[in-house]
């Protein structure tokens, strides 16, 4: 009896080699998934914040347009902006940008408030294989046309009421003072 105790004790069973290597690999594909997913994210995270940075380099060319001479700004639909001879100039066309990003200006003019909307959207494929929108809007004045704003006089800020009473405060201080140098003087 001894000896077939001592037997089945000595070496490792078939089963057991098989269910340690199922978890080990189990294991490693949990860390290989965790590493792609963190890659993926990493690579998002990157590809938005260039978004955000080309839809607001989008917006600040429209604005460097409406500085320059006024006159160049137009209503577009779908448009793009592009740098030539040191210049931004605004085409009936969206950009594309280091193949993979697409930029579409957007302008519309708000008559009522006499400024321009501008919308500038950045479009591209994720890392997944889907697609992306990043979208800034900003009001722009039409600034170079003068606003003619009513400052109000002094009057219309201070309250009688208040000062008279501020007069009747400094008297009674004056009083005190007066008082008091006295009092030293004694």
């Amino acid at each position: 009896m001894e000896k077939e105790n001592s037997y089945k004790e000595k070496g490792i069973g078939l089963l057991e080699v098989v269910l340690s290597i199922a978890v080990f690999l189990v294991g490693v594909g949990v860390v290989i998934h965790l590493f792609f997913n963190s890659y993926i994210i990493s690579v998002n995270s990157f590809e938005k914040s260039q978004a955000y940075l080309l839809s607001k380099e989008g917006i600040e060319a429209v604005r460097s347009i409406r500085d320059g001479d006024i006159e160049n700004i137009t209503e577009l639909v779908d448009g793009g902006v592009v740098l030539s001879g040191g210049k931004w100039m605004l085409r009936s066309s969206p950009t594309i940008i280091e193949e993979k990003f697409t930029r579409k200006i957007n302008i519309e003019m708000i008559v009522e408030e006499e400024r321009w909307e501008v919308v500038s959207e950045v479009t591209w494929k994720n890392a997944r294989g889907g697609e992306e929108v990043f979208s800034l809007s900003e009001h722009l004045s039409t600034w170079k046309e003068p606003l003619l704003i009513e400052i109000p006089s002094e009057e219309e800020f201070i309250d009688e009421e208040e000062v008279e009473g501020d007069e009747e405060e400094k008297e009674k201080k004056e009083k005190e003072d007066e008082e008091e140098k006295e009092e030293k003087d004694e």
